[in-house]
């Protein structure tokens, strides 16, 4: 058996498995950890986006899935390789991946073009109604700036406070310190005045 190491650190390639029907998920991602830990809270709280692993994990409990990395991968190639893996495990028609991985879906080069549509359908709505935006971004300004302004005056109001009390301490301290060296100066004197 070869034995692959497994970076955590670098994009991967992974597998969600049944192990009672032998079902399987592929998946792609930049950080295995943080995406296995979405899975399992999704599915924990009966709202992942694929159905069909929704179902099965209702149907069949945590304790039947098993998570597991299958290979490193390059940025360059994540897609090829996680569609290599659909074909190889049948994970469409035999298991839960519900659509081919390419650029435009949840794979990792996709988030690009999701950015895009998300910042074409912004414009064609700023386009269509202006006044509208005009007005959601006034409203927001002078909601923003009152934030502003009040965290401005909380914030002079507490380092005013800091200062008071800062300043106190120190008249505390200094005053503590001239009465000593007042202490220390007459009992010198009467040292003096006793020894003549």
């Amino acid at each position: 058996m070869t034995i692959y190491p497994f970076n955590f650190r670098l994009p991967a390639i992974y597998k969600i498995v049944n192990n009672i029907t032998g079902k399987v998920y592929i998946g792609s991602t930049i950080n295995i950890i943080e995406r296995q830990h979405k899975h399992i809270t999704k599915l924990l709280k009966n709202l992942h986006i694929n159905k069909k692993l929704q179902n099965s994990w209702n149907k069949y409990g945590k304790n039947a899935f098993t998570f597991i990395p299958i290979e490193n991968v390059n940025h360059s190639n994540i897609i090829l390789r996680e569609q290599y893996y659909v074909e190889l495990y049948d994970s469409i028609k035999n298991g839960y991946n519900i659509v081919y991985p390419d650029s435009k879906t949840e794979g990792t080069l996709g988030y690009q073009e999701r950015i895009e549509s998300l910042l074409k359908s912004s414009q064609k709505y700023k386009e269509k109604y202006p006044d509208k935006v005009r007005e959601q971004n006034q409203n927001w300004k002078k909601k923003n700036n009152q934030h502003c302004i009040n965290y401005s005056k909380n914030y002079r109001i507490i380092n005013l406070e800091k200062v008071k009390a800062t300043e106190k301490l120190y008249r505390l301290k200094n005053r503590d310190e001239i009465n000593r060296k007042q202490r220390e100066k007459r009992q010198l004197l009467k040292e003096q005045i006793t020894s003549s």
